[in-house]
């Protein structure tokens, strides 16, 4: 935010020699500002800088903001 605190985080890390997107969260009051989605979009360009070419992810689809994923 404006003060520099984070309001959300991605971690990746490799299953099987693919890049697997772990874990992402965002503070609840930061939800809707496209935080997930440029958290995301920043995981796929570090998985292709490390030469992957797809980002594995797990997640639930009955959460309505998962769904999309």
């Amino acid at each position: 935010d404006a003060t520099g605190r984070a309001l959300g985080f991605a971690v990746m890390t490799t299953v099987d020699g693919e890049a697997y997107l772990h874990q992402l969260s965002v503070l609840p009051h930061a939800a809707g500002r496209g935080i997930g989605s440029a958290l995301i979009e920043n995981a796929c360009d570090a998985a292709r800088a490390a030469g992957h070419r797809t980002l594995l992810l797990s997640t639930y689809d009955g959460v309505p903001w998962n769904a999309p994923f």
